[in-house]
């Protein structure tokens, strides 16, 4: 009887003993997971090891690249040093763009114009500029903003009645006794853009990937004078042109009476809109590689072909400019679409204070195929459903078109 109560407290002290192990474990978990947690706070929020700790801030790298080589302004920002002090002068008078306590007025359109131009990301920038991406993110949109409402002012003709002849024209000999009526090109071009997985079917469309459809119109000096980006990739060009005519809202620059635009053979030639001849040669590279040129329909359409180039050559010449354009970050569709119309008022804003810009100078004036998209396959749906032109108006124009093709020579 003595032995088995001495057994049975032998097996208690040993549960308890147990027991009390098990607690001591538990409770020192807890604590080395109390202390690891405390630790984590205290390491980020109390003592802060800064990532952007370059002596080199973005104030600093801006002001070196402004006072430094000319060239440097020119690969970092895509303009000349006077051109960017302006731009930075007329966005801060005149749109209102604001410096804050820790970033400038320079520092910002530095910022946004290296965006643009470098092929690189947000991730880039915040090094560069020795920012958080919250910051860059931040100043990025500010700026956006605001040249999107500079653009509303500088893409729209800068004579809207287009009573004189385009000095381009009238000082070239090739088009002067043939298109002194004529005010400007139109065209569309492709652009990259990132959708939603549900959206990209439509966003699909000739070149096999995710694109919009951009419309535009430019005069001779290579500068746009209207722009609507948004449309759906595989949208066709035609629907896109019909709808801007139709839109008040859009402000498209009618040609007055008299007055014409120079259109490809996607679009119709009806009245302010002429076209050239279909069913026979039209693009430059179609008469550089083959037979000589012959007969006025084959001599019109090269004519036609050489100066309504200039809008190839302004899309071609604002898509290398600005890398953006061909490596769009995933922003909002509405964001996309707001930097291609930025890009195109920026390229104006050069060309228009900078005659001698080293880019248009390294372009040949029949270097067409800089940026096209005619004769390439369809691939998906396209959205093809338009109001045609009224026949009459067809009419008139097609009688213009040969009443001209009549006063070229039969060959070149």
């Amino acid at each position: 009887m003595s032995s088995s109560l001495s057994s049975n407290d032998s097996s208690l002290s040993s549960n308890d003993s147990s027991s009390n192990d098990d607690d001591h474990i538990t409770k020192n978990k807890v604590l080395m997971f109390a202390v690891a947690n405390v630790t984590n706070y205290f390491m980020k929020y109390v003592v802060k090891n800064p990532c952007r700790d370059s002596s080199m801030t973005g104030h600093h790298w801006v002001s070196e690249i402004l006072n430094g080589h000319p060239i440097c302004c020119y690969q970092m920002f895509r303009m000349k040093k006077l051109v960017f002090l302006e731009l930075c002068d007329i966005l801060e008078t005149k749109y209102n763009l604001k410096k804050t306590r820790n970033v400038s007025i320079y520092e910002q359109v530095g910022l946004f114009l290296y965006m643009l131009s470098q092929p690189g990301s947000v991730r880039n920038c915040e090094e560069r500029f020795q920012h958080s991406g919250e910051t860059i993110s931040r100043h990025f949109h500010n700026v956006l903003e605001v040249v999107c409402m500079f653009a509303k002012d500088i893409i729209k003709p800068v004579d809207p009645s287009f009573r004189d002849t385009p000095d381009e024209i009238l000082k070239d000999a090739r088009y002067r006794p043939y298109f002194r009526d004529c005010i400007g090109a139109i065209d569309g071009t492709h652009i990259r853009v990132c959708v939603p997985f549900h959206l990209q079917g439509v966003y699909i469309g000739r070149k096999g990937y995710t694109t919009t459809n951009v419309m535009a119109v430019c005069d001779f000096s290579m500068c746009f004078t209207f722009v609507w980006a948004g449309w759906e990739g595989s949208a066709h060009d035609t629907k896109i042109f019909m709808e801007a005519l139709h839109k008040p809202a859009l402000h498209f620059p009618h040609p007055p009476q008299g007055k014409y635009y120079l259109v490809d053979s996607g679009y119709p030639t009806f009245m302010g809109f002429l076209g050239p001849y279909k069913k026979t040669r039209y693009h430059l590279p179609q008469f550089r590689i083959g037979p000589r040129i012959r007969g006025r329909v084959e001599v019109f359409n090269y004519y036609h072909s050489s100066l309504r180039s200039t809008i190839e050559r302004a899309f071609g010449l604002c898509k290398a400019r600005w890398k953006i354009l061909g490596n769009m970050p995933p922003f909002a569709l509405k964001t996309q679409n707001q930097i291609i119309v930025a890009c195109m008022a920026i390229h104006n804003f050069i060309q228009r204070n900078d005659k001698s810009d080293g880019e248009f100078d390294s372009l040949d004036e029949d270097n067409e195929n800089i940026d096209s998209d005619e004769d390439e396959s369809e691939v998906g749906p396209s959205i093809t459903t338009w109001e045609e032109p009224d026949a009459q108006s067809t009419l008139q124009m097609e009688r213009f078109r040969e009443s001209l093709k009549n006063m070229f020579p039969t060959r070149i």
